[in-house]
């Protein structure tokens, strides 16, 4: 707890180089979105005020550079963190299997920290053709089940599940469940926790 009866709730952000993770957390703490792309050097992170049954909760996402040589920075993420959120881009699997790597590293960190998968890129992901749809959400949900995560499909550019991911992990770390309908149609943005 913070000043004033304040809890914070550390997120990090971790994935491959271009999946979207600082597209989500601008997206998400300050409501905006831009088509550049600037990559992420080293950490950063941003904060959001929320309030949770009455008491105002501050979100702290950190953000890590996505290239293999920030991998060592991981630890600056991870350590503290309430929750991991490893995102992938739909329409990439590659960014998919490199999160295994990503995981082992980050858990190396903290094990205790709950994890998240989530699939960004929606809007690009629904316009695969319908078996490659369906390859990569069997993979992610292999994967998800695997470590133990939800598995949320999310799209930063067209605000889809953006708001309900957070509302997800937030309320998992004060072991609330969210009036969010699941959702496990690869036609659809996946919900599955």
């Amino acid at each position: 707890m913070t000043n004033e009866g304040t809890v914070t709730v550390k997120i990090a952000l971790i994935g491959s180089t271009m999946v979207g993770k600082t597209s989500l957390m601008v997206k998400y703490c300050k409501g905006s979105f831009t088509e550049d792309y600037i990559a992420t050097l080293g950490v950063q992170f941003l904060e959001r005020t929320i309030t949770v049954k009455n008491t105002p909760v501050n979100i702290v996402i950190w953000d890590i550079g996505g290239q293999k040589n920030f991998m060592d920075m991981l630890h600056i993420c991870c350590e503290g963190a309430h929750a991991m959120i490893f995102m992938f881009d739909l329409s990439n699997i590659k960014s998919l299997t490199a999160l295994r790597d990503w995981y082992k590293a980050a858990y190396s960190s903290n094990n205790t920290a709950r994890a998240f998968l989530v699939g960004n890129k929606f809007d690009l992901y629904f316009e695969m053709p319908e078996q490659e749809r369906i390859v990569i959400t069997n993979k992610a949900k292999k994967f998800a089940k695997a470590i133990g995560a939800p598995l949320v499909y999310c799209s930063n550019t067209k605000s889809i599940n953006v708001k309900k991911l957070f509302q997800i992990v937030v309320g998992s770390v004060f072991g609330l469940t969210p009036k969010i309908e699941q959702v496990d149609d690869p036609s659809k943005p996946v919900i599955i926790f």
